[in-house]
């Protein structure tokens, strides 16, 4: 895939100047000092003014180097730097999507900007005039951002908020080559395989070795309508380090086993059986599901109430951990559904199947 949307961003000469100026009078902490501060925030505040949003991007990014020398020379924590640029941002944009979050180590600064403005990395130990590199352009929603820094290396975790308040999690990694930076790795652009990142839970080692991403997925089930309020199934994957990126492990060998692959790697659950008992009725592999019964008699009544006919597309109205209603073209019915034993390495079983009005009552 072509990496043009991952361009250095060119400082305008107007921060370049002001930088310069910034950087010969901030150390003392005198009246110049100040002026120039306050000239900055200003300036800062106008950019984000900027009705155009690639110029407003363009001018708050240049800015932004001559804003973190500042707050380095003041010795401002991350917190306080985040927090007095989403003020400034504020000033222009009250109702502004989220905030600026600000992580440095030593000279090198990630940046969250609000306004979408994408998540940048700065060199402060380049001159004046190296441009930042861009890691993301897509920020909307960002809530938080986790580092782990490396020598020659920085992986930068962080989290987005949709408008149904759910979480999805985003992995960029940055390397330094010969002096500048580069992207080498992002996960969204892999969207086939970085795929169960709602809600999800993603632990980078401290060597950037290995991520390790547990969480759910929409669309993963041509049996299942996955609306909004009902259960989704959870899969744990992990990515190895390469020379050109990372590698998912397991990764199924074609797409033709991806369906296979998902009961794979579907973290156990009601929920998980049920879809894998569905699926696998539908490709009629009685053997399949009958691992997934406590009796052998669901799976013939499974195939009597025509649960595997393909133009079924089932949709879940009521759940628990032993009883999920779920509907299609053949009816609503009622799974019980049996857990595991202490210690068993078995998954939650399904004890039973009826329709609705022939199922006992809940106990």
């Amino acid at each position: 895939m072509a990496r043009h949307r991952w361009q250095p961003l060119a400082l305008s000469g107007a921060a370049l100047i002001l930088t310069g100026c910034l950087g010969a009078t901030s150390v003392s902490g005198g009246p110049a000092s100040q002026a120039t501060a306050v000239l900055l925030y200003d300036q800062l505040r106008s950019a984000f003014q900027i009705a155009d949003r690639d110029t407003r991007q363009q001018e708050v990014l240049s800015l932004t180097r001559g804003f973190l020398a500042d707050v380095q020379s003041r010795g401002t924590t991350d917190e306080a730097a985040s927090a007095l640029l989403t003020d400034i941002a504020q000033a222009s944009h009250p109702l502004l999507n989220n905030p600026a979050i600000i992580q440095r180590q030593d000279k090198r600064v990630i940046v969250g900007f609000p306004d979408d403005l994408g998540l940048v990395l700065y060199d402060m130990s380049t001159p004046p005039d190296t441009p930042p590199l861009e890691l993301s352009p897509w920020t909307a929603g960002l809530s938080t951002i986790q580092v782990t820094w490396q020598p020659d290396a920085i992986g930068v975790l962080y989290f987005t908020v949709g408008a149904d308040q759910a979480t999805t999690a985003h992995y960029v990694l940055a390397e330094q080559s010969r002096g500048s930076w580069r992207v080498g790795w992002f996960g969204d652009e892999d969207p086939d395989w970085w795929f169960n990142t709602r809600n999800a839970t993603v632990t980078v080692s401290p060597d950037l070795q290995i991520l390790k991403v547990t969480g759910e997925a929409d669309h993963t089930s041509p049996a299942f309508d996955e609306v909004a309020g009902s259960p989704h199934r959870t899969f744990s994957v992990e990515w190895h380090k390469l020379p050109s990126g990372y590698a998912m492990s397991p990764q199924p060998a074609s797409d033709a086993e991806r369906t296979s692959w998902l009961w794979q790697i579907a973290v156990p659950s009601p929920y998980a059986t049920l879809v894998e008992f569905i699926e696998r009725i539908r490709i009629n592999d009685m053997a399949g599901a009958g691992k997934l019964v406590a009796d052998p008699a669901v799976v013939s009544a499974a195939f009597s109430f025509g649960l595997n006919f393909p133009e079924n597309r089932f949709q879940v109205t009521d759940f628990n951990p032993t009883r999920i209603t779920i509907i299609s073209v053949r009816g609503t019915f009622i799974v019980s559904i049996k857990p595991p034993s202490e210690g068993a390495d078995r998954p939650w079983l399904i004890s039973a199947l009826s329709p609705l009005g022939a199922a006992p009552p809940t106990p």
